[in-house]
């Protein structure tokens, strides 16, 4: 990759992967692209934002970049933007803000819908899970995380998305507590209406 850089997202569209944002003293808006069959990087067009710990998915073949924060690991300020980028133009614009200013999450699309999860402050975790609806540039709060964390993964299998691991205090405080949880959010959809639960998996 032509910039070193931690704390990045990366999405793969059309056989190609946005490797976006990240940090390197600073939080960086560099947009760089890896192209598997020629084992080339382009540079495009940066972020509108410069962040780092940010989370991202791709509706309709645009990657949605969510959140992530600015400033120094122990000063960080985190942010709400959301920044929709066309790999096909080279084009960033401008989407409707998370509700919640937060960085250390994940994100993951289900269907045209993309959710947000979790976090950290300065002071503490965030349970949050935040919907956002590209089609009408919208967000709205569903169920909250049974455990507030940072630094996890999340998987999209069918109709559910898995949150795993990751850590329950901030990483400031000398010791950080890690957990092995696995909560699970099911999305069933019935008479057009999507039903949204919650729900906690056996670690």
């Amino acid at each position: 990759m032509p910039t070193s850089r931690g704390a990045l997202t990366a999405q793969v569209v059309k056989g190609k992967i946005y490797a976006i944002g990240g940090a390197s003293g600073n939080a960086l808006a560099v947009n760089e692209v890896y192209d598997p069959e020629a084992n080339t990087w382009k540079t495009k067009s940066p972020m509108l934002t410069p962040r780092e710990h940010l989370a991202s998915a791709v509706v309709n073949g645009l990657i949605y970049v969510i959140g992530g924060r600015s400033g120094g690991p122990s000063a960080f300020t985190n942010l709400n933007s959301n920044e929709a980028y066309d790999p096909e133009t080279d084009v960033w614009s401008v989407a409707k803000s998370m509700p919640t200013k937060r960085g250390g999450i994940a994100a993951a699309s289900l269907g045209d819908r993309i959710y947000v999860f979790g976090g950290e402050a300065l002071t503490h975790t965030i349970d949050k899970n935040e919907e956002y609806n590209p089609a009408t540039d919208s967000w709205i709060e569903r169920d909250p995380l049974r455990t507030g964390r940072h630094g996890f993964g999340v998987a999209t299998v069918d109709r559910r998305i898995y949150i795993i691991g990751g850590a329950t205090s901030p990483h400031l405080l000398t010791t950080v507590t890690l957990t092995s949880d696995v909560e699970i959010l099911t999305i069933e959809i019935f008479a057009e209406k999507d039903i949204h639960a919650l729900t906690q998996a056996i670690a």
